[in-house]
């Protein structure tokens, strides 16, 4: 069995693109090609309970037939490559197919953190020069004030705001062609704790490498292709669920178990009745106690 010397990790016939290839959604496409039957995504019910209280379960050929036709409706909206689009979407099974069909027409992703303040948010939108933002109809509301003091004083429009289900509206179509491996695939905000939130540019050589790295740990973290189930509860707009889980089981042809958040109380049954093997979290998690 032939082994890439930049992760360790066990290449398969038709592994090449998820492998070797310069984008995330390349490694998406080829997986979905290899395991189109094989389970890409699972939100347990629990996590749902906010917004219907039914678990979500895509395969990987289900959830790309998703993000193609999405990817579709952003082109036609002018999307192209060079622009920022931010995202607020939660921990949501709708933001991997959001960022998959961006990242697929070269757009990179400014997921924007729903526990910002309106003047960190609005930093964030001023800062990122986003040219949409893609929110939820319950998110609208709360970035109303950050998206008008983002641009005050200055002669910019405001970005349109696209909710899901709605009809993406045209924007600004910005020239530009940037070679796919060091295409910018994220610009990843800090929380804010020292200041106004920092943003990090991330290719997607940077996710991709993440991702390998995951893959090469061995021990009792070893990744069998095309057979794993990976637990996290942490937020999508934190490098660590986007680079290193997200990556590792999009590289391998795992399923994604995402959380909307850390339960202590029922984490250990929501571990034993999802079947995840492996799990992405922070020390901290592992230590809380629940409440009794």
């Amino acid at each position: 069995m032939a082994f890439d010397s930049s992760c360790g990790f066990p290449a398969q016939p038709g592994d090449s693109a998820a492998i070797s290839g310069g984008s995330v959604r390349a490694a998406f496409d080829a997986t979905s090609d290899r395991y189109p039957a094989h389970p890409f995504l699972h939100i347990p019910a629990q996590a749902t309970a906010g917004y219907g209280g039914q678990a979500v379960d895509w395969e990987y050929g289900e959830a790309a037939v998703r993000v193609q036709a999405l990817e579709a409706d952003f082109r036609e909206a002018g999307l192209t490559r060079g622009h920022r689009v931010a995202v607020m979407l939660d921990n949501r099974a709708e933001f991997f197919l959001c960022w998959l069909a961006l990242n697929g027409i070269g757009v990179s992703i400014v997921p924007l953190n729903a526990e910002h303040s309106a003047a960190e948010m609005a930093h964030v939108l001023r800062d990122s020069a986003a040219v949409m933002v893609v929110t939820l109809e319950r998110r609208r509301a709360a970035l109303e004030p950050a998206l008008h003091l983002a641009l005050a004083g200055t002669d910019r429009a405001l970005p349109p705001v696209c909710c899901l289900g709605d009809d993406a509206p045209r924007v600004p179509v910005l020239p530009g062609t940037f070679a796919a491996s060091t295409d910018e695939c994220a610009l990843v905000y800090t929380s804010g704790s020292t200041g106004l939130p920092k943003g990090c540019m991330l290719s997607n050589a940077y996710m991709l490498s993440f991702g390998r790295w995951y893959l090469s740990l061995g021990g009792l973290c070893t990744i069998e292709p095309g057979a794993e189930r990976l637990i996290t509860p942490l937020p999508l707009v934190h490098m660590n669920a986007l680079a290193c889980s997200s990556m590792a089981m999009i590289l391998s042809g795992g399923c994604i178990i995402q959380l909307d958040r850390f339960h202590p109380g029922t984490w250990a049954q929501t571990v034993a009745q999802s079947g995840a093997r492996h799990s992405n979290g922070t020390t901290s998690f592992y230590m809380a106690r629940p409440r009794r």
